[in-house]
């Protein structure tokens, strides 16, 4: 269907050439009609032409000038410059027509595009959209509001453009209400995760969603924390299990092997919402940060937030040295031991 709509701009942007060059004709027309009027107006004299197409005029001119008619050459330069004003005012009215024709197969144009971009997932909604979309009294209504992305109901995760987090340990894909509006009022929203050997969807929230996570592929490293005084509850999950993940939760996942992994994640809100715990930990004030941190120094602070990673990120030391990613270090990490609590890998 996108396809459709990109071949109906091509047609409007056809449509308004062969209007527009049928109006330059009909104007260049009436330009010829000035020259044959006047083809040397402003130079001096009629011209050779015009003494060719009207033989009979001058003599009938020259006889009654001589008689002292107040038909005399004067009078036929007020009626030549009078017609050729008519005619260059005629062309102005053309000329603003074929402005306005224009500007608006160009406006129903960039419409159908921004429509193929919502849809192929390569670009956003406009916001007054959404929020048009949100206020809909019910299904069909909102199906109405949507009638002109026929795609509507499909996401692709392999290829969108918006939504898009990518790190060095691998991408995360996210379709919510924000990118794909058949989500709104629907509660739900899902989340691809695309991992590089030892990449991790670093640790995050998500506010206003829980969440569950399905290993497609490959076996992943979990874990998650959900308040002060609870406790971290970490798994191993293997390719074909779920792990949960409760809303508000600090949680992560890291790709355990060392081949490319990939998750899918699915909440109970069209809008989960996601705050990565690092970037936004450094988004506050240094001074704040710095006195958080058992009172390190500003400096500190700051060369430790230029060094936070993209989401998503490389995992931890022992899966790298596993999987050949980075030399083993003097302080011999044992990586046949089980990680931290974990079962062994």
């Amino acid at each position: 269907m996108a396809g459709i709509r990109l071949l109906h701009c091509v047609l409007l942007v056809t449509f308004s050439f062969i209007q527009v060059g049928s109006m330059n004709g009909y104007t260049s027309n009436i330009g010829m009609k000035q020259d044959q009027v006047n083809p040397n107006y402003g130079q001096g004299g009629f011209g050779q032409q015009q003494e060719q197409q009207r033989p009979m005029f001058r003599p009938q001119l020259q006889s009654q000038t001589s008689q002292g008619s107040n038909y005399g050459g004067s009078r036929f330069l007020d009626q030549s410059r009078s017609q050729i004003g008519s005619t260059f005012q005629r062309k102005m009215m053309f000329d603003q027509q074929q402005r306005k024709h224009s500007s608006k197969l160009a406006t129903i144009c960039i419409f159908h595009v921004k429509i193929v971009l919502v849809v192929a997932g390569m670009v956003e909604p406009n916001i007054k959209f959404l929020e048009d979309i949100k206020g809909s009294v019910n299904e069909i209504s909102l199906e109405e509001k949507l009638a002109n992305m026929s795609s509507n109901y499909v996401f692709d995760f392999k290829n969108a453009q918006v939504g898009v987090s990518t790190g060095n340990g691998g991408r995360v894909v996210s379709a919510n209400a924000r990118n794909f509006p058949i989500l709104i009022n629907h509660k739900i929203a899902m989340t691809v995760g695309f991992l590089e050997p030892c990449g991790m969807n670093l640790p995050h929230v998500h506010p206003r969603a829980t969440e569950i996570n399905y290993a497609a592929k490959g076996d992943f490293q979990t874990g998650f924390f959900q308040e002060n005084g609870g406790k971290f509850v970490g798994h191993i999950v293997r390719e074909g299990q779920v792990s949960v993940f409760p809303q508000g939760a600090i949680h992560f996942e890291q790709n355990m092997g060392c081949e490319t992994a990939m998750f899918v994640a699915a909440f109970d809100h069209e809008d989960p919402g996601t705050l990565t715990i690092a970037d936004g930990f450094f988004s506050l004030p240094t001074d704040i940060l710095a006195a958080s941190l058992g009172g390190i120094s500003e400096d500190d602070v700051m060369r430790l937030g230029s060094n936070l990673p993209k989401n998503a990120g490389f995992g931890t030391e022992e899966c790298l040295i596993r999987c050949g990613l980075k030399p083993q270090q003097d302080r011999n990490i044992d990586v046949r031991q089980p990680v931290n609590n974990y079962e062994q890998y």
